[in-house]
C-alpha cells in the first residue's frame, strides 16, 4: 500500500471515530437531561413552579399536588382551581385527581401541538354564579378561547 492510501484510511477512521464519538457524547447528555428531569419533576419546588405559572397564566388561583414524568408522558397529580376573588364563598371552580398528557413528539418536531392522548381522572366541576349573575368560568373561557374581554358594564 502507498502512504497515500494508508493516509485517506487513517482520515477516514478518525472521522469515524470523531462522528461514534460526538453520537454517544449526545446520546449521554440527552439521557442525562431526560433522568434530571425526571428527579427535578418529582420535587415539592417543581409543583410550586407549576402552580405558579398556572396561577399567572390563567388569572385563577391554582395549585398543584406533584409532578411526574414517566416516558413521554407527564402526570399532573392533585390539580385544582379555585374560583376567581370575586366569588365570595371561595371554593374550587375545578380539580382533578391526576392530569396525563402524552405528546406527538413528530408533531411537536414539525412544529404543530398534537397530543397522543390526555387522560383526565377524578374530574370535578363547580359551576356557579355571582351577585352579578357572572359565570364563575367566564374570565377562564375567554382567555382560552382567545377572545378579548368586554368592556366592564
Amino acid at each position: 500500500m502507498t502512504d497515500k492510501l494508508k493516509t485517506k484510511k487513517k482520515g477516514r477512521h478518525r472521522l469515524a471515530r470523531f462522528v461514534a464519538v460526538l453520537c454517544a457524547s449526545l446520546c449521554l447528555i440527552v439521557l442525562g437531561a431526560y433522568l434530571l428531569a425526571t428527579i427535578y419533576l418529582r420535587t415539592p419546588s417543581a409543583a410550586r413552579q407549576a402552580s405558579h405559572f398556572l396561577t399567572e397564566y390563567l388569572h385563577y388561583p391554582v395549585s398543584v399536588a406533584g409532578l411526574t414524568l414517566t416516558g413521554r408522558t407527564l402526570s399532573v397529580n392533585g390539580l385544582t382551581v379555585g374560583n376567581p376573588a370575586a366569588f365570595k364563598g371561595g371554593g374550587e371552580l375545578a380539580s382533578a385527581r391526576s392530569i396525563a398528557i402524552s405528546p406527538d413528539l413528530s408533531a411537536f418536531l414539525h412544529g404543530r401541538r398534537s397530543f397522543d392522548g390526555i387522560v383526565i381522572r377524578g374530574l370535578r366541576v363547580t359551576v356557579g354564579r355571582n351577585e352579578k349573575g357572572d359565570w364563575n368560568f367566564n374570565e377562564l373561557a375567554r382567555l382560552l378561547s382567545g377572545k378579548i374581554a368586554d368592556p366592564p358594564r
